[in-house]
């Protein structure tokens, strides 16, 4: 084989590897929507739907948001395992967490008790957590914050991030190489795919039952 088309061969790939960037595994990693609210805004900012990335091999997990409308953005995870095993807990870095500009200063507790025997790699996307869980654990990530009525806001992040750390429409997913199948939905609707040209829309159950009653699209396995 020529090793010239071998060399261009190997550049396309790193490019395509380059323009995605990290892409967490989804048949591992589950995914969960938290709203991330943009508190005290000017001009006011639309909330987002932001992914959290969980991977945990036995047990249980739970993740919600705390704090007050207008105090502070935080994580809860309520952890649950039959054996030790390691958690593991994607954040989007553009999440808007803090009103203070400090995105190092998290305080992390469990159990109630400030914890620190955790790892934490950043990446271009993510805040990657990874900590060893075992029994029933309630795990706290809470960002620093100020008492004043500042804006709150996330870290930049490269474009390609966006399609992985925000819930976007199904066009926007799809132009940013997500399969159509994979596109991802709000929690309460389902992906429905048109049979004519094969676009994808999300519904409400009732109304994809009546679409397929139509024949308008299907839904995909």
């Amino acid at each position: 084989m020529n090793p010239i088309w071998i060399l261009g061969l190997l550049a396309v790939i790193f490019v395509i590897q380059e323009s995605f960037g990290e892409q967490p595994d989804q048949s591992e990693w589950k995914i969960e929507q938290l709203i991330g609210k943009y508190h005290d805004n000017e001009p006011k900012k639309d909330d987002d739907i932001f992914l959290i990335y969980y991977k945990l091999s036995d047990g249980n997990v739970t993740i919600g948001t705390l704090g007050s409308e207008a105090t502070f953005n935080g994580f809860i995870f309520d952890v649950e395992t039959q054996q030790a095993d390691n958690l593991e807990i994607k954040i989007p870095r553009n999440y808007p967490s803090t009103n203070t500009g400090d995105f190092e200063g998290v305080f992390f507790f469990v159990n109630g008790d400030e914890y620190g025997d955790y790892v934490l790699e950043k990446t271009d996307c993510f805040s990657h957590y990874s900590i060893r869980a075992n029994g029933k654990l309630e795990i706290y990530i809470v960002p620093g914050h100020h008492p004043a009525s500042l804006p709150f806001r996330g870290e930049s992040v490269p474009q390609h991030c966006l399609v992985k750390t925000l819930l976007l429409p199904p066009k926007q997913q799809i132009d940013n190489g997500i399969l159509i199948e994979d596109v991802m939905c709000k929690k309460e609707l389902k992906l429905m795919i048109k049979i004519s040209n094969d676009t994808s829309a999300c519904v409400t159950l009732s109304s994809a039952e009546k679409l397929i009653e139509r024949g308008w699209g299907y839904l995909p396995n």
